[in-house]
């Protein structure tokens, strides 16, 4: 009876991995697929420059991008000078912190608010947020309605800005930028 029981356990975690596995990798090869089509359909239909030249117009996107860059050149240097001075506490063991870490520790949540301020900067997290809003069935309906013409581009803007915040739709076009330009 035990051996059944462990077996019946064994098998159970063995499902959970391979669950959890294709969920995590799934989600990954799904983004990469949906980046990839989107793109080949964008290049396709030659709005691929325009589509571009609306990201780059996108006052919001471009303020949150150079944040972005600001905040990571600033953490580069940070780190370096951290490097180069080492603190106080280190050199003379007393518990005090050390003069000048403010500064640091300012710059280092400034570095990380502008991708905090986001609700998600990967491909697989911004599958992930489309699949558990909008759905999957849903998606897919509105990749067979452009496909076959049924649907206009601003129908499906809208749809998608019904069950996504703003915050949500610059992550997208944040995501969407730094993969049309190859950033």
């Amino acid at each position: 009876m035990n051996i059944r029981k462990l077996v019946l356990l064994l098998m159970i975690v063995t499902l959970s991995g391979i669950a959890y596995g294709a969920y995590f990798f799934g989600t990954k090869l799904a983004s990469d697929k949906l980046v990839t089509t989107v793109a080949k359909e964008i290049e396709k239909s030659g709005e691929l420059e325009e589509f571009k030249r609306n990201l780059e117009e996108d006052p919001e996107l471009q303020k949150m991008l150079a944040e972005a860059d600001a905040s990571a050149n600033d953490g580069n240097i940070n780190a370096a000078s951290a490097e180069e001075n080492p603190p106080a506490s280190v050199q003379d063991e007393t518990p005090e912190k050390p003069a000048g870490t403010e500064l640091n520790d300012k710059s280092q949540k400034d570095g990380q608010a502008s991708k905090k301020e986001l609700p998600f900067t990967t491909k697989e997290e911004a599958t992930k947020v489309l699949i558990k809003k909008v759905g999957i069935t849903k998606l897919q309906e509105m990749h067979t309605q452009v496909q076959e013409g049924s649907a206009t581009n601003e129908e499906i803007l809208k749809e998608v800005k019904k069950n996504l915040s703003e915050e949500e739709i610059l992550a997208l076009k944040v995501i969407a930028y730094k993969e049309l330009s190859g950033k």
